[in-house]
């Protein structure tokens, strides 16, 4: 799903999609245009996924907000191995709630 501009009307679909889907092992929703809404519903989501292991969000329009969401997310979701966020809208702010998810967090190997 590189880069179609899903937004987030798409991101929140593929939210739903998540929730429920028991064997999906990688995403990329990366170049869609995906902003606070979108990113928010997908970090939702994850927190009861137990399948995804690999989730592209490179180039999109995250921002802080989204950041806290995805920290909450990887504080139950155990499974998740590698979460790209390359060129986004976060700050230190963000950065530091993610890093502080991480010492819950054993499972995920990489944050780009």
């Amino acid at each position: 799903m590189w880069g179609n501009q899903i937004g987030d009307e798409g991101a929140t679909a593929f939210a739903e999609a998540l929730r429920n889907h028991p064997s999906l092992t990688n995403l990329s929703l990366a170049f869609n245009g995906i902003s606070t809404e979108g990113g928010r519903s997908l970090a939702r989501a994850l927190q009861q996924n137990a399948s995804l292991r690999i989730f592209w969000l490179t180039k999109n329009e995250l921002d802080d907000e989204v950041a806290e969401s995805l920290a909450e997310m990887l504080k139950v979701n155990q499974t998740l191995k590698h979460l790209w966020l390359i060129q986004n809208q976060i700050t230190a702010k963000g950065i530091a709630q993610l890093a502080d998810a991480l010492q819950k967090n054993t499972g995920i190997m990489e944050i780009w």
